[in-house]
């Protein structure tokens, strides 16, 4: 239910080609008395369409100015990168470039120093009092960088089970769940061990 940018795009460029296959043949039938009938008949469907097809363009041409004006392309590729990979210079260097954009919201600002300060919480070279700083530099407010103390707080590595970041956590989440089942060859009859 749920797209991506680029999907939402392509949708609507193949919304706009139907639309103007469809348009031009009700144009070109208006010759007789029968055509005008006929178009009158269909004219609600055309409108509808028309109308689907305005709606469509004006919001994704609101969200991609959204996207051009808040960086969100920039953004979500530092979100992804702080989520996925583990390359703290990399990752520090990002985010500092980043919070020096004053185009950036306050919000998408303490977003990315949530995830760095989750990230790299116990990396021997955690900058996260420069950032904190850098936001307060920047005139984020106290409140949203005290979410990132929060954050850190009830979300960090000292009250969660298992490392966020780390692909292996995962994987052994994933083997200790196959682990407790027994897998038969009818799916019907799968049973957990504690059922026995």
């Amino acid at each position: 239910m749920y797209l991506n940018f680029g999907e939402i795009g392509t949708n609507i460029k193949n919304l706009m080609e139907d639309f103007q296959r469809k348009k031009p043949k009700e144009q070109q039938k208006l010759e007789s008395i029968t055509d005008m009938k006929a178009f009158v008949e269909n004219y609600p469907q055309f409108k509808k369409m028309s109308g689907t097809v305005s709606k469509h363009v004006t919001v994704v041409g609101e969200l991609s100015r959204l996207v051009s004006e808040r960086h969100l392309m920039e953004v979500s590729e530092v979100e992804q990168e702080l989520s996925c990979q583990n390359d703290h210079s990399n990752a520090l260097q990002n985010v500092k470039r980043l919070l020096q954009n004053q185009r950036l919201s306050e919000l998408d600002a303490t977003r990315l120093v949530m995830l760095y300060a989750l990230h790299y919480e116990r990396h021997s070279s955690n900058a996260l009092q420069s950032l904190l700083a850098d936001l307060r530099n920047r005139g984020v407010s106290e409140k949203y960088r005290r979410l990132v103390a929060s954050v850190v707080e009830f979300g960090g590595k000292r009250v969660r089970g298992s490392d966020l970041f780390s692909p292996k956590d995962a994987v052994a989440i994933t083997k200790q769940f196959f682990k407790g089942l027994k897998v038969g060859s009818d799916p019907k009859k799968m049973e957990s061990k504690s059922d026995r």
